[in-house]
């Protein structure tokens, strides 16, 4: 955490409103914040996890190598899907040629 009580991850994976990989990413850090939240909660049958539960979460999702993960499956999900795209793009172009 950069200052106190404040995560800087939005900011090292986001680099403008513009940047679409790092909304991406952004949005898979949540989704695997989500995915630990409800591990603690089953583990210890809890209804609230508290912040301390949650630190060795963010200390790992804030390192360099955890940031370059988010990066690139992001970047491999956008790939994925202008393939797909372009893919019936190319079929409807073939048939119509």
């Amino acid at each position: 955490m950069g200052r106190k009580g404040f995560n800087d991850i939005y900011e090292r994976l986001v680099s403008s409103e513009e940047d679409i990989f790092g909304q991406i990413a952004y949005s898979l850090y949540k989704a695997h914040k989500l995915d630990v939240i409800a591990q603690i909660k089953q583990e210890k049958g809890l209804d609230h996890v508290p912040e301390k539960d949650l630190e060795p979460f963010l200390a790992i999702s804030r390192s360099d190598r955890q940031i370059a993960l988010y990066k690139n499956h992001a970047q491999s999900l956008a790939q994925q899907f202008i393939d797909e795209a372009m893919s019936g793009e190319r079929q409807a172009l073939a048939e119509e040629w």
